[in-house]
């Protein structure tokens, strides 16, 4: 039987081929990873335990360099933690090297980030992961995200316009629990311009757009995602 046959290619050769795993691949414009020093510039509710943290690396440190995808290590100010957390980029402020951080308060971890004030420092490991890979141009690119999942997509979506600034966006269709956690609506819209959905929202509880999640938007939009 197979059992036999197993022990007996065990017995005929006690030194099977070794299997080669192919490389992982590295990026050609990959960056090099950096323990940034940064101090929080503002730090703004947006929601119900929803934030957005802003943050710019101290004088001499590297320029912040993050790509669409990617995620960064933040380690907070406080001797009872001693693990860092991810958190994916939301934006990034070439110009002012500032970036910003979407999140929700969950725990105490997060809730002493939301304790955060301007001139605190905190420290940031980036850039992490693998950025996303672009097969199409935005104007044929869907973006589907909810709650703070909402943030690479947005990264993407605002590297995008700032790149091809008169291009049609991409399509974004965006589940959240309730209206009062759309405050990034606006800007989310801005960035899907040109495109014939645009931006399209759905909520849990019905307050907004579809009534469900966001799997709702994929039932009533099938035809122009088939197409």
């Amino acid at each position: 039987g197979g059992s036999q046959r197993a022990r007996l290619w065990l017995r005929m050769d006690s030194n099977p081929p070794k299997l080669e795993r192919p490389p992982v691949p590295v990026p050609p414009t990959a960056e090099p990873i950096h323990d940034y020093a940064c101090a929080v510039v503002r730090q703004d509710a947006c929601g119900p335990d929803l934030f957005r943290l802003t943050l710019r690396p101290l004088d001499g440190q590297p320029a912040f360099a993050c790509r669409p995808g990617q995620f960064a290590m933040l380690d907070l100010p406080s001797e009872r933690f001693h693990f860092r957390r991810p958190f994916s980029v939301l934006m990034l402020h070439e110009r002012s090297n500032a970036f910003e951080f979407y999140y929700k308060v969950v725990g105490e971890g997060t809730g002493q980030m939301a304790a955060l004030r301007e001139g605190d420092t905190v420290i940031v490991l980036a850039p992490l992961g693998v950025a996303f890979a672009e097969k199409a141009p935005p104007g044929q690119t869907l973006l589907l995200a909810g709650g703070i999942g909402v943030a690479p997509l947005f990264f993407a979506a605002d590297e995008w316009k700032r790149v091809q600034p008169a291009a049609p966006g991409p399509a974004c269709f965006f589940g959240v629990r309730g209206a009062d956690e759309l405050a990034l609506r606006d800007e989310l819209a801005a960035l899907c311009q040109g495109n014939p959905l645009g931006l399209q929202v759905s909520t849990d509880d019905g307050s907004e757009g579809i009534h469900g999640n966001v799997v709702a938007l994929i039932d009533r939009h099938a035809d122009w995602i088939r197409d």
